[in-house]
């Protein structure tokens, strides 16, 4: 069932005449008719106009791309302007992309009192039901809190096959979609093929201790195999962080009794040797409490594991030019507030500014660090989007969202170039955040917290420090 199907609905009721007037298109109704009427809906860009944007859209971010990696075609200069057109004409397609074709809605008509749950009269004083493809959908005011109402419909429908949603309505207070068994279409999960997880763990051990490796100057390539294992450090400090990060996901959404597949390991070429690790959720959150629980359990265990490896290889570290030349691989004091108050912990005898060849398990640590703060960006489906939804609500976690986006591409575009090619990934494929089943529940005061502390940690590993703050803090130390 669409999360957005709502929108096809009737937007103002006037109960006491029985009338029904839709304010943006839709349905109608009068009086003098049993059942609702299907109007016409045109949406204003057509399908051939819409591929045409989203095609242009693609070539100019491709553009942007090839001039930020040194294409000699144009200047660099073109490459904001190119990404800043990619991202216009790709918003402008989202907003106004439909189909041009009427959308007949004459599978939606008024629920009679004796079609109705009874589980719904319970809990809500409905003011309008409606049914569309077998779907029942209730709008209405709750007689109790929203959590009692959903437990109450849940234990009284879903026995019999039935999946039961609850969500802020626009116009009333709540809104309870109900899906009966015989309108879901039955799927079964496809099964976990352990053997393909193993192999792309090993794939990318081995393209990670390549990767770590040739970040000690050992070329795996022209070498023994027994010198390779100068890259073992890296590769077991980055493994063993990218699995407690998924492992945290795994084990709480296993906890909830999730469907839910183990981590898919994806090895990548040099320089890193992994583009990281990812688990596939075959089934819904409950609640906005199980979606947090299981989007922050990752980050925050990550976060635990980097900062371990970080302090255990800046101990170990010494000043020297690094393997890196991007500021973001190579991170120096002052670069990362984080990163540099566990440096001015770990080894004192660090200046501000300093160059470092990173200990293998410190790199690793960092990485981690990058890793989780990725993930806490609170945009669409990553663990950051996911907790946003999960803080603050659908609607102002989509505000938080943009906004989010908005300025991780302005700090692309005139801070930190490194994040541009990342900052479009993210806007092309972050998505939406999915809803919870009752997406109406807020969170208790100690998961706040907990989603304000992670929130204040993206900050801490992605700000600089100034430089009397640093000093500050090695006199204090």
């Amino acid at each position: 069932m669409s999360q957005e199907t709502n929108k096809q609905f009737i937007s103002r009721a006037d109960m006491r005449n029985n009338r029904y007037v839709i304010a943006h298109g839709g349905l109608k109704r009068d009086s003098r008719e049993s059942e609702l009427q299907p109007i016409q809906t045109r949406y204003p860009l057509s399908g051939k106009t819409g591929l045409a944007l989203v095609l242009l859209s693609f070539l100019m971010l491709m553009v942007a791309i090839l001039l930020l990696l040194g294409h000699p075609l144009l200047g660099k200069a073109w490459v904001s302007w190119m990404t800043l057109g990619s991202i216009a004409i790709t918003m402008l397609t989202l907003s106004l992309s439909g189909s041009s074709h009427p959308k007949s809605l004459t599978d939606l008509r008024q629920l009679r009192s004796g079609e109705q749950y009874n589980a719904i009269e319970d809990v809500m004083h409905t003011r309008l039901a409606t049914k569309e493809n077998g779907v029942h959908i209730y709008r209405g005011y709750l007689l109790s809190d929203s959590h009692s109402a959903f437990e109450h419909v849940s234990r009284s429908l879903e026995p019999n096959g039935a999946l039961v949603m609850l969500e802020p309505d626009d116009r009333m207070e709540a809104r309870i979609t109900i899906v009966p068994k015989s309108s879901r279409a039955e799927t079964v999960p496809p099964r976990i093929k352990w053997v393909v997880h193993l192999m792309l763990f090993c794939i990318t051990a081995i393209t990670a201790t390549f990767a770590g490796a040739i970040h000690q100057g050992v070329n795996p390539l022209s070498t023994s195999p027994h010198e390779w294992a100068v890259g073992l450090p890296y590769a077991f400090s980055l493994l063993t962080i990218l699995g407690v990060h998924e492992a945290g996901h795994y084990a709480v959404a296993r906890f909830y009794h999730m469907n839910v597949t183990p981590p898919f390991f994806i090895p990548a070429p040099l320089p890193l040797g992994t583009f990281g690790a990812v688990i596939s959720m075959r089934s819904p959150s409950r609640t906005r409490r199980i979606m947090f629980d299981t989007a922050a359990a990752g980050p925050l265990l990550g976060f635990v594991a980097s900062l371990i490896f970080l302090a255990i290889g800046l101990s170990l570290t010494k000043t020297g030019a690094s393997v890196f030349s991007s500021d973001l691989l190579a991170p120096k004091p002052g670069s990362s507030a984080l990163f540099t108050v566990v440096a001015a912990l770990m080894n004192p005898g660090l200046h501000y500014g300093a160059s470092l060849s990173l200990h293998p398990f410190a790199f690793a640590g960092w990485l981690g660090l990058l890793i989780t703060a990725v993930n806490l960006i609170p945009v669409g489906q990553l663990d950051g989007g996911r907790m946003g939804h999960a803080l603050l609500g659908a609607k102002s976690g989509d505000i938080l969202s943009r906004v989010a986006l908005a300025v991780l591409i302005g700090l692309a575009l005139f801070v930190w170039p490194n994040l541009l090619i990342f900052s479009m990934l993210v806007f092309f494929l972050a998505g939406r955040s999915d809803r919870a089943l009752d997406d109406m529940t807020p969170l208790g005061p100690a998961r706040t917290v907990i989603g304000v502390f992670s929130f204040i940690c993206l900050l801490a590993i992605l700000l600089p420090i100034p430089a009397p703050v640093f000093h500050w803090m090695l006199d204090q130390h």
